[in-house]
């Protein structure tokens, strides 16, 4: 039969193997959850934690991830967008921890940016059922938001079965944002996606 002190030394080995297996090392090369992603504590670089993000959507994607990084709020810090092909998640690091900002699908949408620093998001712009369709997706306080711009019926279909009053509808009352919406789209400034592969030689 055990003593006693055997077995409180057991139970002492016991808990401190238990919670050193819990305990998740928060390294670059460390392979953590994906639902630790967004509120895990760091202590590498932005580089390095943008690096692990791109790993763990490249591991749940089929091998491959498409991203950018992108000033959203003109705070001098790049933010990192990763792209499935359908949804897009932002991220941020900030204060040694990486925040997951949010996502929206683009589908159909098509990205483009402003050489204005005045407007450091993202013009959305697509085509469909007759409608020309124009939002812009900002960043602020950590939140992800999209407002829609203004639309324009240039088939002439609403406006000829009185669907819609006028060609033009406009959402919003800052006509700045509306004609560099404008400008954007008409200079072609395409927001361009890399594309990140797990498997690549010199990861």
């Amino acid at each position: 039969m055990l003593k006693k002190w055997h077995i409180l030394l057991l139970l002492v080995l016991f808990v401190c193997t238990f919670f050193a297996c819990e305990h998740i090392p928060t390294t670059p090369n460390n392979v953590l959850p994906k639902s630790e992603i967004s509120t895990m504590n760091t202590i590498f670089s932005k580089k390095e934690a943008f690096a692990l993000i791109l790993r763990r959507s490249g591991e749940a994607n089929w091998g491959s991830i498409y991203y950018c990084e992108k000033d959203l709020d003109n705070d001098g810090v790049t933010e990192l967008i990763t792209s499935n092909g359908y949804q897009q998640v932002f991220y941020a690091f900030a204060n040694n921890q990486i925040i997951k900002l949010g996502a929206y699908e683009f589908i159909d949408q098509n990205p483009f940016f402003s050489n204005n620093k005045k407007y450091p998001g993202i013009f959305l712009f697509n085509v469909g059922g007759g409608l020309e369709r124009y939002r812009y997706l900002s960043l602020s306080n950590n939140k992800i938001s999209v407002e829609y711009l203004w639309d324009e019926d240039f088939s002439g279909y609403f406006v000829e079965h009185k669907e819609r009053t006028q060609r033009i509808i406009e959402y919003t009352k800052n006509k700045d944002l509306i004609a560099e919406s404008k400008n954007a789209v008409a200079n072609e400034n395409i927001l361009n996606f890399l594309i990140y592969n797990i498997y690549r030689m010199d990861d």
